[in-house]
């Protein structure tokens, strides 16, 4: 939440903030970090993206190893409950939107559980 409360500062209170966020309907840590991993490749590879990993407090070895942290802090994943929880933390940090990326599925099925 830390570039949602960092744009707001900079925004001031009568913008409108739109945020995105990653999710991921696994509750298992490691099937849904490998998968997490996965979908997070090209952000941690791309230089403008690890440079404000970098601002917003990562350290190298997170960023290149992919560490647990900013897997945890870039893809919410778990119950639907869970998800739907930390996204609520956008609006608490100053977001007026909150655009979730469902990861973790192929194209045309669901991401719901049945």
């Amino acid at each position: 939440m830390t570039h949602t409360v960092q744009a707001r500062e900079i925004l001031g209170p009568g913008a409108f903030l739109g945020v995105e966020h990653a999710v991921l309907f696994e509750s298992e840590p490691e099937k849904a970090r490998a998968i997490a991993r996965k979908h997070l490749h090209i952000y941690l590879n791309s230089a403008y993206k690890v440079a404000k990993f970098r601002r917003l407090g990562y350290s190298e070895e997170e960023i290149a190893g992919g560490s647990d942290r900013i897997v945890d802090d870039l893809v919410f994943w778990g119950d639907v409950d869970t998800i739907v929880e930390k996204l609520h933390g956008h609006v608490e940090a100053g977001a007026d939107h909150v655009a979730v990326q469902v990861s973790g599925i192929e194209p045309g099925e669901s991401a719901m559980p049945y």
